[in-house]
């Protein structure tokens, strides 16, 4: 198991009274080493001046990014972790909650040597779901309405340690208000998906990993304080809105019985607004395959994934096609046409190799190029103007994203398929045919 340090992300966005008793808790009670990361989401209630202050104080333990914008909650998170402890856990922190004492060494000792625990999560106030104590438990012995909680609510956090220790259960989805994923878990599974920014993307998620294989882990002896819905802004609801429906375009039809049993029941909550409403320890259907479409800009493919790192219309994944949000070996078919050219040459073996990682074993990798032994035939027989050449060999000169930087023929691609571990690979024809399409099948 990697080395238990810990990254704590915490996003601020005008929550200055908020953040600042969360900065504190975090700082008495984290007792595993760590670094604390705080992104302002372009907070204008005077939080960034208060930060600064408050981060000075802490020079070896904070790195204070301010965002001049909202960047939502996922691409704040994916930000913040650029700056993490490499091989570290990676914890989620909300800037609502307040955690009680020994929470991280609490939350990490759920983590087993097994690997197979991707996640782990508390219970709490005003979190949902599973994870909701008073809708499984009653209410809890101290006043959970005072803010911020004083040493009644740390006396019932230790109280229901050392009543509850060692007990957890396993879960369909964990709350990011409060999460502790393992650095293995981050490395397969990815990050958290930015279409999703203002909502649903824990669910997405806790959803991913289970498919990876990894078991989400409710903590039932470790508590945290959340306020809940601190930093929305009247423009939340739609944006959330925006996010449910991406997550329900991009999982609909890629399961063989009803989806949405996967990560929902019908059980109320205490907190409505906040609930991710889950039955725990059902097993997850067998997932159909997955087919993508990578690089597919503004031509998307009918029963297909599309994914392009461009916002364009009919993109399903907005992503950067070198590292997929994807679990290991979920594809039947993985198709790349006319996108490994715009690829700087240094990128091409480690790009093949996460396509490679996504695909089943028995799955279809399908790959056109511009063909550059054909193309400079036709050059050097004066079939082929100059222009011609260099429009098809260089791309677009005058705009970046369609510059060619890689070329290949027939050769150098079919080397560097058999290099990255796929068999079978198999020139088609194709029109035009300055076009180099080659296939090749992962092995069993």
């Amino acid at each position: 198991m990697s080395s238990m340090v810990l990254t704590i992300v915490l996003l601020s966005y005008n929550t200055r009274e908020a953040t600042r008793v969360a900065l504190d808790q975090l700082i008495q009670c984290t007792d595993i080493p760590f670094r604390l990361i705080v992104l302002d989401n372009g907070s204008t209630d005077g939080s960034v001046e208060e930060l600064k202050s408050w981060t000075s104080g802490h020079p070896d333990h904070i790195r204070l990014i301010v965002s001049p914008d909202n960047l939502g909650f996922a691409q704040g998170v994916q930000r913040a972790l650029e700056e993490r402890v490499p091989d570290s856990f990676i914890a989620l922190v909300n800037s609502d909650v307040v955690v009680g004492p020994h929470w991280a060494s609490r939350l990490m000792a759920h983590f087993t040597d097994t690997d197979t625990v991707g996640a782990v999560g508390p219970v709490g106030r005003a979190i949902g779901g599973r994870q909701d104590y008073a809708r499984f438990h009653g209410p809890a012995e101290y006043r959970d309405d005072t803010w911020p909680p004083g040493d009644d609510y740390r006396r019932f956090v230790e109280s229901l340690y050392w009543s509850r220790r060692g007990c957890f259960c396993t879960v369909k989805s964990l709350s990011g208000s409060c999460l502790v994923i393992s650095p293995d878990a981050y490395r397969l599974v990815g990050g958290l998906d930015p279409r999703m920014n203002f909502g649903a993307e824990d669910l997405d998620w806790s959803l991913r990993a289970r498919i990876a294989g990894y078991d989400l882990i409710m903590a039932d002896d470790t508590y945290v304080w959340h306020q809940g819905s601190a930093s929305w802004d009247p423009e939340t609801p739609g944006r959330a809105n925006e996010a449910w429906a991406w997550f329900n375009a991009k999982w609909a039809n890629q399961f063989p019985q009803d989806w949405d049993l996967l990560t929902f029941s019908q059980e109320e909550t205490t907190h409505p607004p906040f609930i991710l409403r889950q039955r725990c320890s059902q097993p997850l259907p067998e997932i159909q395959p997955l087919k993508l479409n990578l690089g597919s800009g503004s031509f998307p493919l009918s029963n297909y994934v599309n994914c392009d790192i461009r916002d364009v219309p009919g993109v399903d994944c907005l992503t950067d096609v070198r590292h997929l949000p994807f679990p290991n070996s979920c594809a039947r078919e993985v198709l790349a046409s006319h996108l490994l050219e715009h690829l700087p040459p240094e990128d091409t073996e480690g790009t093949l190799r996460e396509w490679v990682r996504v695909l089943a074993p028995g799955g279809k990798m399908v790959i056109i190029v511009p063909d550059l032994e054909y193309c400079a035939r036709r050059y050097l027989d004066k079939t082929w103007s100059a222009t011609l050449f260099s429009r098809i060999i260089f791309g677009d000169q005058g705009f970046e994203e369609n510059l060619h930087r890689t070329a290949f023929d027939e050769e150098i691609l079919t080397y560097f398929l058999r290099h990255v571990g796929l068999t079978q690979v198999t020139r088609h024809n194709l029109s035009p045919e300055w076009q180099l399409m080659l296939t090749a099948v992962k092995p069993d």
